[in-house]
């Protein structure tokens, strides 16, 4: 097509132009996607834990308490009660189904002796409300 310019560039210096043009592109156009993929193997990915059964724990003790919940041979550290407070726990959709019986613990954070609820299920909207008292077991309630 052009063998050459008006200005008396040399024959030829079009097409070697228009190669080096087509070189860059095909060799930067490459690296500019390897970089966008590693860019977005580099985010971590997202999250979510649904947190949708209540655990609520009543401290009538004058002594702080650590709770978890035993899902079978299984026990999840929730957190702790200091001694006549409440507070309640957020559990993990996936920690039990309403098949799987599930048991509150509570450490004494002296003596660490444990005490166990009555075993129950939860299903996903429920609230589990646990009164712990000076007697033992204490008792637990189902909302």
């Amino acid at each position: 097509m052009f063998s050459g310019s008006a200005s008396g560039a040399r024959p030829g210096a079009f097409r070697v132009c228009l190669a080096a043009v087509c070189g860059l592109f095909f060799v930067a156009a490459p690296t500019g996607c390897a970089q966008e993929k590693a860019r977005d193997t580099a985010r971590p990915p997202s999250r979510r834990i649904v947190a949708d059964v209540i655990v609520s724990v009543t401290n009538t003790t004058s002594r702080l308490q650590r709770i978890s919940l035993q899902v079978g041979a299984t026990e999840l550290a929730l957190g702790e009660v200091p001694g006549r407070s409440s507070r309640s726990f957020s559990v993990p959709s996936g920690a039990g189904d309403s098949t799987v019986l599930l048991q509150m613990a509570a450490r004494d954070g002296r003596s660490h002796n444990r005490t166990l609820s009555t075993g129950f299920h939860l299903a996903s909207g429920q609230r589990a409300v646990w009164n712990l008292n000076e007697s033992g077991r204490g008792v637990l309630t189902m909302r």
